[in-house]
This record gives C-alpha cells, sequence and structure tokens, in this order.
C-alpha cells in the first residue's frame, strides 16, 4: 500500500497542490509541505496600513457599542410605555369595580 501511494497517490497530490496553491517547493515531509517563510516585522507597516486597520477597528467597536446604547435606550422606552399602558388598565379596571360597587 505504500508503494501505491507513493507511486500514484503522492505525484498526484503534489500536482494539485501545484495548480491549486501555486506551491512550488514540497517538503522532506511525506504529509506537509515546507512551511512558508515568515513576515518581517515592519512589512505590511510601511504605509501605516497598521494603523490605519486598528483605527477602523476602534471607530468599529465605538459604533457597534453606540448603537448598542441606543438600543438599549429604546428597549427601555418601550418598556417604560408599556408599565404606564399597564398601570393605566389597572386604574380603570379599580374604578370599574368601584363602580359597580357603589351601585
Amino acid at each position: 500500500m505504500v508503494v501505491y501511494y507513493l507511486w500514484l497517490i503522492e505525484p498526484f497530490a503534489m500536482q494539485l497542490q501545484a495548480m491549486v496553491r501555486g506551491q512550488e517547493e514540497f517538503g522532506s515531509s511525506l504529509w506537509e509541505p515546507e512551511p512558508e517563510e515568515e513576515w518581517e516585522d515592519n512589512e505590511g507597516d510601511d504605509d501605516g496600513e497598521r494603523e490605519d486597520i486598528e483605527n477602523k477597528e476602534r471607530e468599529d467597536i465605538e459604533n457597534k457599542e453606540r448603537e448598542d446604547k441606543d438600543r438599549e435606550a429604546r428597549e427601555v422606552e418601550l418598556i417604560d410605555s408599556d408599565v404606564d399602558i399597564v398601570e393605566e388598565e389597572e386604574e380603570q379596571r379599580e374604578d370599574i369595580n368601584k363602580g359597580k360597587e357603589d351601585n
């Protein structure tokens, strides 16, 4: 089975990796390719990209928090108005009950 794997499957897998991932180098390991080179510390930071990304993330977080507070305030207003309606209905029932007792 190992011979068939090395003879048939491994070359096919390498061809697939080369076509799909553009991988040209393969590790000596049978199961995984060699790791890709790491980015240097200053790479991707040339034009202040990191600061732009951090600012965008900070703005997104602030917007989300603001939206959450607004939604919570609207929910509290709705609850308060519902409570007022229930209290008014209870008062009306009490008035009706008092009117029936008086008759």
